[in-house]
């Protein structure tokens, strides 16, 4: 277990000492079990409060981008087997100019995911 583990343990412990309760929902932004203060929503391993606000439009996001993740999965099977059909190459250019910027969303997604 690192350091930071050690440090959100810790603090996910005090907060339960001091009567914290923990919830069903996770942190939006690292998974964790969230914990409920009196009127304060945190996330010990972010070491930060949570609004409620901010946890729905999160998890709005998290579901749009889930949702168009799979769509363009979806596409990229469909295209794939587009082009097993296709014999010329003036037929498959457009459908590969298509595969590989589907293929630049994918990762757009995921360089958004990981926050770079």
């Amino acid at each position: 277990m690192s350091g930071e583990d050690d440090a959100a343990i810790k603090r996910m412990a005090d907060l339960l000492r001091r009567g914290a309760t923990m919830l069903a929902q996770a942190c939006p932004t690292c998974g964790a079990p969230l914990l409920k203060l009196g009127d304060e929503i945190y996330c010990a391993s972010c070491d930060k409060v949570i609004s409620p606000q901010q946890e729905s439009q999160e998890q709005v996001v998290q579901i749009k981008v889930s949702q168009l993740w799979e769509a363009i999965i979806q596409k990229l099977n469909q295209l794939g087997e587009l082009m097993s059909e296709l014999t010329r190459p003036t037929e498959l250019e457009p459908v590969v100019h298509l595969i590989l910027q589907l293929l630049t969303a994918l990762d757009l997604i995921i360089k958004i995911s990981k926050g770079e």
